[in-house]
């Protein structure tokens, strides 16, 4: 369902904030779409009964009500925060989602507390793979736009793939291939752009 972020993203920018939807734009969409759907119907109705099915269509309708609020928070971040150095939105956006988790986690608390070695991983993941990565993410959105800075979904299931393979779990790569190649060409269509519009990345 993340590889519908950019997607959503793309089409918000082009009714939000009046980006250009060429025709190359307009075909990447079709594809992008045409794959992620295909995905979700492959994989949500597998094994279902009739018993399951509307849970099922309530979990894919949250799986994709997900990408689409991504896809409006990243456009509404290049609108709004538009020269607010990319440290202070980043910062903003983590005491937020803080606070915001702070009760559910006092209600939730387990009774016994994990070891050094999960706390040690926690404490990595929410400094290299959020604190940091949402500073850099926040500075492409201010410096290339909203559809690129969304592109960073598509390093997910790259990176699964590597970390599948070093601690040998079946990933399920085979299985899914000819969508995701559908979903990356969809995506990678979409950035076309005349060359005037490129921009290079600067520090805050």
């Amino acid at each position: 369902f993340n590889a519908s972020t950019p997607l959503f993203g793309a089409l918000i920018a082009w009714d939000w904030l009046k980006d250009k939807l060429t025709p190359w734009r307009v075909a990447g969409l079709c594809i992008g779409f045409v794959g992620v759907g295909g995905l979700v119907l492959s994989r949500s109705t597998a094994g279902l009964t009739s018993d399951s099915t509307g849970s099922a269509t309530l979990a894919v309708a949250a799986c994709i009500a997900a990408p689409l609020m991504y896809g409006f928070a990243a456009n509404y971040a290049k609108r709004y925060l538009q020269g607010l150095p990319s440290m202070v939105v980043a910062a903003g956006s983590q005491a937020s989602a803080a606070l915001a988790l702070a009760v559910p986690a006092v209600l939730t608390w387990p009774a016994t507390l994990p070891g050094a070695t999960p706390w040690l991983a926690m404490l990595a993941l929410s400094a290299f793979s959020t604190a940091l990565a949402y500073v850099l993410y926040f500075r492409i959105i201010s410096n290339a736009g909203a559809p690129i800075a969304m592109t960073v979904t598509y390093l997910v299931p790259a990176f699964a793939v590597v970390w599948g393979a070093v601690w040998n779990v079946d990933v399920g790569v085979p299985c899914g291939r000819p969508r995701s190649l559908s979903m990356v060409l969809g995506t990678c269509t979409t950035w076309r752009r005349p060359a005037a519009g490129c921009t290079t990345l600067r520090a805050d």
